[in-house]
């Protein structure tokens, strides 16, 4: 919040837009909701008033993908708004060559679909996001896909798919939760090192500071012997 204080007050558009989103991203992740929407409204907002689209169509799938997750029952209305949004934020992937958003969004319009009973475009929606995915390595997106097509593969009654597509679900859990662990450890190590640095340098400047001191202990001693030196000479003379 206090990066997003001082993009505001430099004028940067585009860096308090993507800190909102950064925002949005810190609050979906701790399960705070309307925090996280709230933070997304803002950044697409200011995406849309200095014309980022890719910037906006990222905001815009994450936001919609929370909407999703909170809407009760399967009203057609509302999962159409929700649709639409999704195909906003695909079509404008898809325009500017953005594979990861275009198969996270792809993702997204699968899960509306499903709900909307249209299990054929549900599964096409979600192919294309699990190839989306596996083209660039995106564990995240496959793992959600995967997910997608192992619930469509269920209702389809197809239920060897349906293991597969869970195998590979819980595979790219257990990949993104050894990066998790990795980046934490490294988190550690970094802070490990910068803390060892911090005191190497504190008792650098403070053996500094103590040999200062002795310096001028040192010089003060001198100066009061010579000044007795010169006392006991003038009392001789």
């Amino acid at each position: 919040r206090e990066a997003l204080m001082i993009e505001k007050v430099d004028g940067a558009k585009k860096g308090v837009a993507r800190l909102y989103n950064n925002i949005g991203s810190v609050y979906q992740k701790q399960h705070k909701r309307q925090l996280a929407l709230e933070y997304y409204q803002q950044s697409i907002k200011n995406y849309n008033k200095i014309g980022y689209k890719k910037g906006e169509a990222l905001a815009l799938s994450k936001y919609t993908s929370i909407k999703l997750e909170m809407l009760e029952g399967n009203s057609p209305k509302e999962l159409d708004l929700l649709l639409n949004e999704f195909k906003k934020a695909y079509n404008v992937f898809d325009e500017i060559g953005d594979v990861e958003g275009k198969a996270s969004s792809a993702c997204g319009i699968s899960n509306v679909y499903q709900r909307l009973g249209n299990i054929s475009l549900a599964e096409k929606y979600a192919y294309e996001s699990i190839i989306l995915s596996k083209k660039i390595g995106f564990t995240e997106s496959i793992k959600k896909a995967a997910k997608a097509l192992q619930e469509i593969a269920v209702l389809k009654k197809d239920y060897r798919s349906a293991y597969s597509m869970q195998e590979l679900f819980y595979k790219m859990q257990d990949s993104v939760e050894n990066n998790n662990i990795k980046e934490v450890v490294i988190q550690k190590q970094y802070q490990y090192e910068y803390e060892k640095k911090m005191i190497r340098d504190s008792l650098k400047s403070a053996e500094t500071a103590k040999i200062k001191e002795i310096k001028y202990i040192q010089e003060i001693k001198a100066q009061k012997l010579y000044s007795y030196i010169g006392v006991i000479g003038s009392v001789l003379l």
